[in-house]
């Protein structure tokens, strides 16, 4: 007796159907999962941040209740507005004026608090090769370390005990975007030092060239949509926090708004302008105003 075998193949149509659908599925899983893996790498980026935080804190502590230094005073100038090398020992230009002047700085000087300068690069900023010649790749005498964070170079020196609102008050923060310098770091924003034979603090009085009392703000090199659509800060209390971008522009004080009770801190034109704008006025150490953004949190 004959059996018949009434198993077919499946039909060039119910390929395509099921083709279509596992394409479909692929299309609304794939970013879920993006998704999902940027915010295991935020999460690493804040416990970077709270480490670096607590680390500073430390520092302040052991140093009468001083911020570290931002910036460094070599042959009599304030070097606010340069790269300083991380470690200090990498370049080979080691008698450059900003390399000597590395030692001193924040992500130098509170290593022997952490041990680890791994905390200094965030997982999900590629890395930034800078273009100065101090900066020399191609004949290191040790391995640069990748930094993703800025400090806010308006707490140079400064005492926590002058602080009106340190749980407001931003101490360190992504402020290159998403980006990791190699072997290099910024305070963001910075003040304006021009007397090297003066303290460089921030000063409310504002009066002509005296130190403090006039600051910048460096420009950033990637987006600042890090962490789906944010970036994470660490305040001067020592807390950590994710804020979304979008949200902390859309209530950013404009141009004319942004002056502080005696001093202006402006940035200059750009595209990232409005965003230091923005990140600049909480930034100030004595600032008493009630900004809506900080509503946020």
């Amino acid at each position: 007796m004959n059996i018949r075998n009434n198993r077919q193949a499946f039909t060039l149509i119910e390929l395509l159907v099921v083709i279509a659908i596992i394409a479909i599925l692929a299309a609304i899983l794939f970013p879920v999962f993006a998704q999902a893996r940027e915010k295991a790498r935020s999460a690493s980026c804040l416990s970077n941040q709270k480490q670096l935080g607590l680390a500073t804190l430390m520092y302040s502590q052991d140093y009468d209740e001083l911020m570290p230094l931002t910036t460094s005073n070599i042959d009599g100038q304030w070097l606010t507005n340069f790269w300083h090398m991380v470690p200090p020992t990498w370049s080979s230009l080691q008698t450059h004026v900003a390399v000597r002047g590395s030692n001193f700085v924040w992500a130098n000087t509170i290593q022997p608090y952490v041990k680890n300068y791994g905390i200094l690069a965030c997982p999900s900023a590629p890395e930034f090769r800078v273009g100065l010649a101090r900066f020399t790749y191609s004949s290191m005498l040790a391995r640069p370390e990748k930094t993703s964070y800025t400090i806010n170079g308006l707490l140079q020196a400064y005492p926590q005990a002058g602080m009106n609102a340190p749980a407001d008050l931003p101490l360190i923060w992504e402020g290159r975007g998403k980006s990791a310098p190699l072997g290099g770091n910024l305070q963001n924003p910075l003040l304006i030092c021009n007397d090297g034979a003066q303290p460089c603090v921030y000063n409310t009085s504002c009066s002509g060239t005296t130190n403090g009392g006039t600051g910048s703000a460096f420009g950033i090199d990637g987006s600042i949509w890090i962490h789906n659509k944010g970036m994470n800060f660490v305040f001067a209390d020592g807390h950590a926090k994710y804020l979304n971008v979008k949200a902390f522009l859309a209530q950013c004080p404009t141009s004319a708004q942004y002056t502080m009770p005696a001093c202006t801190f402006r940035t200059s034109a750009g595209a990232a302008a409005g965003f230091n704008i923005c990140s600049g006025s909480p930034a100030n150490p004595t600032w008493t105003g009630s900004w809506p953004m900080w509503g946020l949190y």
